[in-house]
């Protein structure tokens, strides 16, 4: 029973015994087979309100060999090694929210560190000296499946670890006290956004972010970018939902659907934050107090996801397009979506954040983004056409549609306009000269040239070729180094010169990987089957979660395999 006003003791005593190789949790016996020994416990703790400001803590003593500790989804130690008088604080002030909170301890040791264990606490309310009892702890003796850490986590399977004594290690005030802390990286606050290698991107959003995982032009576009840096990226997207959290409840209110999405967000420990917010909630109220309403929730929705230690990306909902009738044109909410995208723009700058601008000048951008992917038939700025060719209803995006919206969003992200690579072969002095693509190994026959080729980063748009010198030459073939055909394009000619395009397919394979990654992930955090695994007739065939953390493996090697594909590789160009 948690007591308000007063110090909460939650105290998970582990001690080890050496003679008979078991694991004790003060009741209850825990057999141990392996060399490294160790357990998982969670509990759920009701808390009430901070009072007069005092910060909630949480402390972890014992000696162990890694103990990790995570409090409502966020990690608060990992493998931290404990010393026996050291006790070590963390201020979760930040991550306390009235009612449940969830408290999840992984702890392990060697046979050479017998005995050992681990004691936990929470202090809330800042009144010295522990009471209470430790009684409503679960335990696990093997690895538990994938979200064992946040506080709504099916549990129903672990054994009860039974009721512990409270112990007394004197007064907390001399413990120093910490936060936990991702590792300093070069921040990007205020200025476009920048990627590090071992970035982990989030990506939190309605209909426009849940919709661009089946098509994998997004994020193919900043793994293109990252070229040789390390970049993993998690889409968490949902249709129809809002920065309210309104379609994640599921069977629950949106309030509770918030707080599993704050959690599961803490449990993927990202380094970077992407939030694209705003047109769903422009459909429904453009009234000013909404739209100031939707600017505190931002405010709010950062306050909380700060404590990941991620650096943020605020995007503005981008303006929709033109159906034809008898669909009402989504093109009516455009005014409406253009005050939540400068509130957004507004919050963004409030909190020194970047922000990348999906809805001014929306018409030149998309129109770049055409021109560049098909330099042959310009676009002419009537977006009326262009919604049948790129949307489906005006409102969402088809393949077409995704291409050209992610490369106008990698341009507003990285603050730079994207520019097409070219060639200039030039046979009257035989020089081969590349923009945005270097060469190398050129070699001029008699009755062709042959010259190697690597983009900048993985292009999704073509290569132009331009031939000067009246070159006898009229197509153009790309092989791998090995002399495997890849994919040919016919050259114009027009009198002793012509142009042409070349398209690299690394592009496409990065895609289809990309598609297949986000694929298996969505299995992952949002099953068909969640209600059984996770909801109210988990009690059915809960146990069946377990299965859930099989799907890691799988998205890790095609993680490996995207790192791989993403890296520009030299082809061979032959101009006949």
């Amino acid at each position: 029973m948690i007591h308000r006003n007063r110090l909460v003791s939650l105290a998970v005593i582990l001690l080890v015994a050496a003679a008979s190789s078991t694991l004790r949790a003060d009741v209850g016996v825990l057999p141990l087979t392996e060399k490294v020994q160790a357990v998982w416990l969670r509990r759920v703790v009701s808390l009430d309100a901070a009072e007069n400001g005092q910060p909630t803590k949480v402390l972890v003593a014992g000696d162990a060999a890694a103990v990790s500790v995570y409090f409502n989804g966020q990690q608060l130690a990992r493998n931290e090694r404990l010393t026996t008088g050291q006790p070590v604080q963390f201020d979760v002030s930040d991550l306390v929210r009235p009612g449940n909170n969830g408290l999840a301890v992984a702890a392990s040791r060697t046979e050479s560190q017998l005995p050992g264990g681990v004691s936990v606490w929470v202090n809330h309310n800042g009144t010295s000296g522990l009471a209470g009892t430790g009684k409503g702890w679960k335990r696990k003796n093997e690895a538990p499946p994938v979200g064992w850490q946040n506080t709504d986590f099916n549990t129903h399977k672990w054994a009860d670890v039974g009721e512990l004594d409270s112990l007394d290690i004197g007064s907390l005030a001399a413990v120093e006290t910490r936060k936990w802390q991702r590792p300093a990286i070069e921040a990007s606050h205020g200025s476009p956004l920048q990627l590090h290698d071992r970035d982990h991107v989030v990506i939190l959003g309605g209909t426009f972010i849940e919709r661009s995982q089946l098509y994998g032009h997004i994020e193919s576009m900043l793994a293109a970018r990252a070229g040789r840096k390390r970049v993993t990226v998690r889409n968490l997207g949902w249709s129809g939902d809002t920065v309210y959290a309104d379609s994640r409840g599921i069977f629950d209110t949106p309030q509770k659907g918030y707080q599993q999405m704050v959690e599961h967000i803490r449990a993927e420990e990202p380094t970077l934050i992407v939030l694209c917010y705003g047109q769903n909630e422009a459909m429904t109220d453009a009234a000013k107090p909404a739209v100031e309403q939707f600017g505190s929730q931002l405010r709010k929705l950062h306050r909380d996801l700060q404590t990941t230690g991620a650096r943020f990306l605020f995007v503005t909902p981008h303006p929709l397009l033109y159906a034809e009738p008898p669909i009402p044109s989504p093109a009516r909410f455009n005014h409406a979506i253009e005050h939540y995208a400068v509130q957004l723009r507004d919050v963004a700058a409030e909190l020194d954040e970047p922000f990348a601008d999906l809805f001014s000048d929306f018409p030149t951008a998309i129109a770049n983004a055409q021109n560049l992917l098909t330099p042959s038939q310009l676009f002419d700025g009537d977006l009326k056409a262009a919604s049948l060719q790129w949307t489906d209803n005006g409102m969402h995006f088809n393949a077409a549609g995704y291409k050209r919206m992610a490369m106008m969003f990698a341009e507003r992200c990285f603050d730079e306009t994207v520019t097409p690579a070219q060639l200039i072969v030039d046979s009257k002095v035989q020089t081969v000269v590349g923009a945005g693509v270097e060469v190398r190994n050129i070699q001029w026959n008699q009755a062709d040239v042959s010259f190697e080729i690597r983009s900048d980063f993985v292009r999704a748009t073509p290569v132009g070729i331009m031939l000067k010198g009246g070159g006898p030459w009229a197509t153009a073939e790309l092989t791998d180094l090995d002399g495997s055909k890849l994919e040919s394009a016919d050259v114009a000619r027009s009198g002793g010169t012509g142009t042409g395009l070349v398209t690299d397919p690394q592009y496409d394979v990065l895609r289809q990987l990309v598609c297949r990654k986000n694929e298996l992930y969505f299995h992952r955090w949002r099953p068909q089957n969640i209600t059984y695994l996770y909801l109210f007739r988990k009690h059915e065939q809960g146990n069946n979660a377990a299965e859930i953390a099989m799907f890691d493996p799988l998205v890790d090697e095609l993680e490996d395999q995207i790192h791989d594909v993403q890296q520009p590789v030299w082809r061979r160009l032959i101009l006949k």
